[in-house]
């Protein structure tokens, strides 16, 4: 759960310092889904990546396991990696 969280932050902060502001501040569950699979080329947040970036503020910790983090890191990493 916090390590889900954890990267969703990350994913934020980088997309704060390439896009402006206005554009990604005030992004929350599915808007922001739909932003990070339009600024990306290859990540994919369509599937359980994104379903787990979607939800994770609404997820109970004690129903989360850490097995649901597995896509969300390696879309992360292929974001990531193009934003850099």
């Amino acid at each position: 759960y916090t390590l889900a969280f954890e990267i969703s932050l990350l994913l934020r902060r980088i997309a704060l310092l390439k896009f402006p502001r206005e554009d990604v501040a005030s992004l929350t569950g599915e808007k922001w889904r739909e932003f990070l699979e339009k600024t990306s080329k290859k990540a994919d947040f369509k599937g359980e990546a994104g379903d787990v970036l979607e939800n994770i503020m609404y997820i109970p910790p004690e129903k989360f396991s850490n097995r649901d983090v597995g896509p969300l890191i390696e879309a992360a990493k292929l974001w990531i990696t193009e934003q850099t």
